[in-house]
């Protein structure tokens, strides 16, 4: 979709202040309008290089998944590696198995779930698109923002399905990002400072089943435990289905050179920790299995 092409017709014409979000093609102008998305994606691309596609507005009315699939191989031509989302085209399922191998998804190398995350993840490469509040871009009276515990804790639950969160914020027309919103995004980089071991880099849950006390990553031999209901007698318990390889260790991330009391009750590790959570939000737990062990 573009917001001001003469090739779609406006949500409201008006010659004074006409409201464009426009519901379809002009009859006619199809061809045109794919030529001037190409147009439009050859300067991109070729000037500069970028490493992400990220496309919206597929249903619109007239642009077919013929059309969409012109323009995908239009940008294969220019760049084989760059990466695209699902919305160029909705509804047409192909593979890239040029980009990642064995991954089928619908019209893009990765999926786009929107304003809200898949229990347990999804297979394959995806990331949830979110509003800090209610609205896409901004809005000068939605001061409806998400906690910083809301926003923290979709965060982890993302990484913890083995995916990104793309979080939106509203640049006023001059470019100010909102107080409500910086205030949010500095609360989140102070908590990413002291935890974002647990976040970058890292692969989804080897749990494969919902945890009482929160979420779980993990990266080569350590999982992550973040956990945002932090045990009230001073133990907690770790499922040990999913996990093939011998836990050694366990730590909090804020004090790596002391290890908690660990051992294994049945089928779950037991972690003797503090009475207080380190963190009002989420406190990381790092277990630490033997060398040689650990996934990816």
């Amino acid at each position: 979709m573009d917001w001001h092409s003469r090739d779609q017709a406006a949500w409201h014409p008006s010659a004074v202040r006409p409201v464009y979000n426009p519901t379809h093609l002009i009859a006619g102008r199809a061809a045109a309008y794919t030529g001037y998305v190409e147009r439009q994606l050859r300067e991109i691309i070729t000037q500069y290089h970028p490493g992400l596609l990220w496309f919206d507005g597929e249903w619109i009315g007239g642009w077919t998944p013929a059309r969409a699939m012109q323009v995908y191989h239009y940008i294969r031509k220019l760049d084989p590696t760059v990466i695209i989302n699902d919305r160029l085209c909705g509804g047409v399922k192909w593979a890239d198995e040029s980009i990642f191998p064995k991954v089928r998804q619908p019209a893009g190398n990765y999926i786009t779930p929107e304003q809200h995350i898949p229990p347990g993840g999804l297979t394959g490469y995806w990331e949830t698109c979110m509003t800090i509040n209610n609205t896409w871009g901004y809005k000068r009276g939605d001061h409806t923002y998400k906690s910083v515990r809301t926003l923290l804790v979709n965060l982890i639950h993302c990484a913890s399905g083995g995916g990104n969160y793309l979080l939106n914020v509203g640049p006023t027309g001059s470019g100010t990002i909102p107080k409500g919103e910086v205030r949010r995004l500095l609360a989140m980089g102070r908590w990413l400072k002291i935890n974002g071991a647990a976040i970058y880099g890292t692969h989804r849950s080897p749990f494969g089943q919902p945890l009482t006390f929160g979420y779980a990553t993990r990266k080569k031999n350590k999982i992550y435990l973040e956990i945002t209901r932090w045990p009230r007698h001073g133990t907690l318990s770790v499922p040990t289905a999913g996990l093939s390889e011998r836990i050694i260790r366990a730590y909090l991330l804020v004090q790596p050179k002391q290890d908690l009391p660990l051992r294994v009750s049945g089928s779950k590790v037991v972690v003797h920790v503090p009475n207080n959570a380190p963190d009002a939000i989420a406190s990381v737990v790092v277990l630490q299995a033997a060398q040689g062990q650990g996934g990816k």
